[in-house]
């Protein structure tokens, strides 16, 4: 049973299990595996991933590129490396026109021991996969129930065409211990559970229209919702100027609302 807890497996196996049985494959070769320059000056320890999983798949019909960030590397978090991983199956994407590229973000956001260079990276993500919504290939995002979307990945995740989040993770710009330290214990409890998921829970960002899908954390889920959303959103527009436009009255009207409480 634990084998269909989506989040309960480790950053290659979500991706190789969200794929038909062996076509999954894994993008690598000896540039791919050099580990952070950033973390060896620093004498921290390194992975040959760098925390990030690239690959390509299928489901039936449908071919996919995919990604998947390893939150148990400190926190899934994005530096040179793991940003140039993105950046580069994002790039490839823009060439060979799959139907989809599938994300599984579990990350804090940017790797604070790599500062300039981790934010650098985080934008030059954020730029190619604009370029894919531009024309029109979906790039779908499935936030998890461990550590989730936070910082520059949780704007990275408002970016994406589709974002599904099984019922128990989380997603924002600043995560719960970093709103805790800033405002003090007595205003937010980032150890209160009840608290975190009401201000960053699936739920509630589904309430806001933040997300676009909730469902449960089972691989046979989160599978039936990718293969939903590819459906959908395949030969069909995806970026519009009359949606970014009615996107930015809503949170000019979010914004008026929140000043007026």
């Amino acid at each position: 049973m634990a084998g269909n807890i989506f989040s309960s497996l480790i950053a290659e196996q979500r991706i190789y299990q969200i794929c038909d049985k062996d076509t999954f494959k894994k993008i690598t070769s000896p540039i791919l595996e050099v580990p952070s320059p950033h973390l060896q000056n620093l004498n921290l320890p390194i992975d040959e991933n760098d925390g990030v999983i690239i690959g390509s798949g299928a489901i039936g019909s449908y071919k996919l590129l995919l990604i998947s960030q390893d939150g148990s590397f400190y926190g899934g978090s994005v530096g040179e490396i793991h940003g140039a991983k993105i950046k580069g199956i994002l790039d490839y994407a823009l060439i060979n026109h799959p139907d989809a590229v599938i994300f599984v973000i579990d990350s804090g956001g940017v790797r604070l021991q790599e500062a300039n260079a981790g934010l650098v990276a985080l934008s030059e993500v954020m730029k190619s996969l604009l370029n894919l919504r531009y024309v029109s290939i979906p790039v779908i995002a499935i936030i998890p129930g461990k550590i989730g979307a936070f910082g520059g990945m949780g704007i990275l995740a408002r970016l994406c065409t589709r974002i599904i989040m099984t019922k128990h993770a989380k997603m924002g710009l600043s995560g719960p211990e970093v709103i805790e330290t800033l405002k003090g214990i007595e205003e937010f409890n980032s150890q209160n559970k009840d608290i975190v998921y009401e201000t960053v829970g699936a739920i509630q960002r589904y309430e806001i229209g933040e997300i676009d899908i909730i469902c449960d954390d089972r691989l046979d889920s989160v599978r039936y919702e990718i293969i939903k959303a590819i459906t959908e959103l395949k030969d069909n527009p995806v970026l519009l100027h009359e949606e970014i436009f009615t996107e930015h009255i809503l949170l000019k009207e979010r914004i008026n609302k929140i000043k007026n409480e």
